[in-house]
């Protein structure tokens, strides 16, 4: 940007810019400074006060990019590329191309001012809005109906793009129980809509950005990689960006594009991506799997999954192309390949194992649907898991079953009795994924039960299976605990103090009275130390916390202390 200076004037010369649509220009009138990164022409902006807060980004941004531009093999298409923090900036963060803003808390980190879920935050939300660079900045959707185009690929890559950086963070783990269960949470609902929706106005546009459009995209973008296979994906996310470039594009040449390359790889292939992805596109909801055993083998069916008992559930009328996969006892769940194709109401196929071995449908939730089993695998699922060989089930399938219980149970579809059974061996769980899927799940329970003569046995339930879990990490913060060892911590000790867990109460007091001697606590026990100090204190905790967020110059910790001030139970210190 060459720079001519005549007298008191002062002239910039922009160079011309690439054909890009007229929503991502953007430019900044500041004094802010920056950070840059030189090697790479890279720079994070930023107020000075707060400059030092992006050094983080700073590091961690051209690896995004890096990461994304190796996955594509499409180079970013600009010579420079900025990312600034906006004080008060109305949206979280804008993909403008080259020149990205964002919300100070979601792009301003210090270590000792913030968590590990802001820090996690931070890298996930750069790394969506770079995706953007080639995902609505290189090829634009044709009109807002593909908005899923844009924001479907930049959740996808939030989260696997970030993974290939922060590998110790398991983020491909967290993407089902996060993103993946809360769109199946949202699209099971009447209210929902397609993922290619009709829009024609200001109103029904801004109404598309939500869950269908990021999480759900997202997630049915994931489910296409595994069916087609990571490598086809690859090749046809590169021919479909190199054909569109500096174009707008439309659903169906990014499946051209897919199909095109699947054909290559598997030649007489008889799946065809549009004809598939369509089903999942252009309805809306998903389906509800059930396997029944019969004496010749196993009878599956699908129908659309409603949380409402009203009879739309059984209508028939909707069907998916679902990727069938399995795995038996003892077997592989690393093989995501489709075994089977449901494309009808019902499909009969031989019995994958034994009888009295348990099976489960959609390996590592690759798929976007729920699955109900008979009562006899249901069972054999939940007698295997209170076992010592509970681990040998990963993770995700164990998030998996739960979530897909507890929500069945929800429908009125499982018998609550089922799906609590199978909960009980949490009290041995000490992984944060299939945490994650149960508190979400308990977070509805909690609710509903709230003010009724059985929720001091909810709450007592609850707390024997956290007990366990609770004892292993403690209160009390290591050096030596990895990042998702935090992010269960925090969640765990939430739950514990909410439920009046006593040892966890105490805890919390002890520390925040410890703060009024001048004690730090760190970021990652802040909030559940903030929050229940607050319920079990008055007019002075309060004050003390108002204090800390008018003087504090960190954005995050601001966030964070606003985000527990309500929990005092003196409504007046919160009208003041």
């Amino acid at each position: 940007m060459p720079r001519e200076d005549d007298d008191d004037e002062t002239y910039y010369n922009f160079e011309i810019t690439p054909v890009m649509s007229t929503y991502l220009i953007a430019f900044i009138v500041s004094d802010f400074t920056v950070l840059r990164n030189e090697p790479e022409n890279f720079g994070v902006w930023a107020r000075k006060g707060a400059i030092e807060q992006a050094e983080y980004s700073r590091d961690v941004g051209p690896k995004l990019l890096h990461a994304i531009e190796g996955f594509l093999d499409v180079k970013y298409p600009l010579p420079k590329l900025d990312v600034v923090a906006v004080p008060d900036f109305s949206s979280g963060a804008m993909e403008n191309w080259g020149l990205t803003t964002y919300r100070e808390r979601i792009v301003l980190y210090d270590e000792d001012h913030a968590t590990a879920a802001t820090k996690q935050q931070i890298a996930t939300v750069v790394a969506h809005e770079f995706a953007h660079q080639w995902f609505g900045d290189l090829v634009s959707p044709e009109w807002w109906n593909y908005l899923w185009l844009n924001e479907g690929f930049a959740t996808y890559f939030e989260s696997f793009a970030t993974d290939l950086v922060e590998t110790e963070w398991r983020l491909q783990e967290q993407f089902v129980v996060r993103d993946l269960q809360s769109a199946l949470a949202a699209d099971a609902l009447l209210t929902t809509h397609p993922i290619t929706q009709p829009v024609d106005s200001p109103n029904s546009i801004r109404a598309i950005f939500d869950t269908i459009s990021y999480e759900k995209a997202g997630s049915v973008i994931r489910m296409m990689e595994h069916f087609v296979t990571t490598e086809v994906f690859k090749k046809g996310l590169k021919r479909y960006l190199v054909a569109r470039d500096h174009l707008d594009a439309n659903e169906n040449h990014l499946y051209e594009a897919i199909n095109a390359e699947l054909l290559e790889t598997k030649p007489g292939s008889h799946e065809n991506v549009a004809d598939i992805l369509h089903t999942w596109t252009q309805q809306a909801g998903y389906p509800l799997v059930t396997i029944t055993s019969e004496d010749s083998g196993l009878t599956i069916t699908q129908e659309r999954f409603l949380l409402t008992r009203a009879s739309t559930r059984n209508e028939g009328s909707t069907l998916w192309s679902v990727p069938l996969t399995y795995a038996v006892q003892d077997g592989d769940f690393t093989d995501t390949s489709t075994k089977e194709w449901l494309t009808e109401s019902s499909l009969k196929i031989g019995r994958p194992t034994e009888e009295d071995k348990w099976f489960i449908f959609n390996v590592q939730q690759i798929g976007f649907y729920r699955v109900n089993y008979d009562e006899h695998n249901w069972n054999l699922l939940t007698n295997y898991l209170k076992s010592e060989d509970y681990e040998k089930i990963p993770p995700v399938n164990r998030a998996q079953i739960l979530d897909d219980a507890l929500n069945l149970a929800r429908a009125g579809i499982l018998e609550y009795s089922t799906a609590l059974e199978l909960t009980q061996y949490l009290e041995e769980e000490v992984d944060y994924i299939p945490w994650y899927s149960a508190l979400n799940a308990f977070s509805f329970l909690n609710l509903r039960l709230a003010g009724t003569s059985t929720h001091p046995l909810f709450k007592e339930y609850i707390l024997k299976l956290i007990q366990h879990v609770y004892e292993d990490l403690t209160y009390e913060e290591s050096d030596a605990d990895d990042h998702v060892t935090k992010l269960l911590r925090s969640s765990i000790l939430q739950w514990a103090c909410n439920l009046d867990h006593e040892d966890c109460v105490e805890k919390a007091k002890g520390k925040f009275h410890a703060l009024h001697e001048g004690s730090s606590i760190k970021p990652n026990l802040q909030s559940v130390t903030y929050c229940t100090a607050l319920r079990h204190g008055g007019e002075e905790e309060w004050n003390l916390l108002w204090d800390k967020y008018v003087k504090s110059n960190f954005a995050t910790e601001q966030s964070l202390i606003l985000g527990v001030l309500g929990c005092t139970a003196h409504q007046e210190l919160i009208n003041e």
